[in-house]
């Protein structure tokens, strides 16, 4: 997972900061990741998937149901911000695992689900 760097503590995850070291992981890295979980290819009890699923679940519309979780932090420089938004969406029985990630002077999390949320509808899986 990346590059295995979680000195940080588990709270920190992937978003960088000017004060602490952080794993270090691509969004490509993060939604391969969300779909060997979701095949079962991890050594996670279903029980725990389950659990994962009922905490993620941001909402549920007549085409599909939308997991996911956002993050915000800001690179060392202080210039630019990174927002995240990392899950997935299940819709006519198929599974599309996503992590986007911005990058800029004004990116959060709540910026990158808006715009993950305007694709999704795009394409018709919520």
């Amino acid at each position: 997972y990346g590059d295995k760097n979680t000195r940080a503590g588990i709270d920190v995850f992937w978003l960088p900061a000017a004060d602490r070291a952080t794993l270090l992981i691509s969004p490509k890295e993060q939604a391969d990741l969300l779909c060997k979980l979701l095949r079962g290819e991890l050594p996670v009890k279903p029980d725990s998937i389950r659990l994962l699923k009922q905490l993620m679940e941001i909402r549920t519309t007549p085409k599909g149901t939308l997991y996911g979780k956002t993050g915000s932090g800001s690179f060392p420089d202080g210039k630019s911000k990174i927002g995240c938004f990392v899950g997935f969406s299940e819709s006519d029985g198929k599974t599309f695992a996503f992590a986007a990630c911005l990058q800029g002077k004004n990116s959060s999390g709540a910026e990158a689900r808006t715009l993950t949320e305007t694709i999704l509808h795009r394409l018709e899986v919520l």
